[in-house]
């Protein structure tokens, strides 16, 4: 079975939000340790106030600038902008600019399940976002779903 997608968009402020979520979730323990030494050293010296204080709202800020440029700048992130065509080999991408991309599905190493949306990893990072809502019927959704259980080796995460 062939199924193409309704055509979709992902609007920048839905995947920093979605990049920011996935980057929280794995550096959480990093961000309580820092918390821990800034409020220790707070307690040891009021004059690590000003220094949260920069780290809040200047350092904290721009690495989420530079984090999301760079997200941004990996060329495979473009799939992001598309229709699909989910044949049993492939994902072929239709781009805006009559440009087409296929990614097998030996390629995608894990997925994520969204409330609105999949998420195949093609590698620790750089993921395809499939919103749920792009199937025009039901059957094509959950025949996705079963053939994406069955063609990706790992898991759902």
């Amino acid at each position: 079975m062939t199924i193409t997608t309704d055509v979709f968009r992902l609007p920048a402020d839905k995947y920093f939000k979605i990049l920011f979520i996935l980057f929280l979730r794995r550096k959480i323990i990093w961000i309580f340790f820092i918390a821990v030494i800034l409020s220790v050293a707070l307690w040891w010296n009021f004059d690590f106030f000003y220094l949260l204080l920069i780290l809040i709202f200047l350092v904290f800020p721009f690495l989420l600038m530079i984090k999301y440029f760079e997200y941004i700048a990996y060329p495979q992130n473009r799939w992001n902008i598309l229709d699909l065509i989910i044949d049993e080999k492939e994902i072929v991408f239709h781009f805006t600019d009559k440009s087409l991309d296929r990614v097998l599905w030996s390629d995608i190493r894990f997925f994520k399940m969204r409330k609105a949306a999949f998420l195949l990893y093609t590698d620790k990072s750089r993921f395809i976002y499939i919103p749920k809502d792009a199937f025009g019927l039901n059957e094509e959704y959950l025949y996705f779903y079963r053939h994406m259980l069955t063609k990706i080796n790992s898991k759902e995460v």
